[in-house]
């Protein structure tokens, strides 16, 4: 999950990097941007560790990150 959450983490930050971002949501000008990351089972260590790492890599490139629990949040994965 990790390797595909990186991909899509990626994609959202070229979006927003590239400008594109403006030219499909014109009325984004202006706005601030936060990554939300929402998390269905408490992250083990490698997790928490990756997204630690994710949110110092979106905020130096001058957007906001968050994660946290999904509505439902089990605390331990099935």
């Amino acid at each position: 999950h990790l390797v595909v959450l990186q991909a899509k983490l990626n994609t959202y930050l070229a979006f927003l990097e590239s400008g594109e971002v403006y030219v499909s949501y014109p009325n984004a000008k202006g706005r601030d941007f936060v990554i939300d990351v929402l998390v269905r089972y408490k992250p083990d260590a490698a997790a928490l560790e990756f997204l630690v790492k994710a949110q110092c890599a979106v905020e130096g490139a001058g957007f906001a990150f968050r994660f946290r629990p999904l509505d439902g949040y089990a605390k331990d994965a099935a």
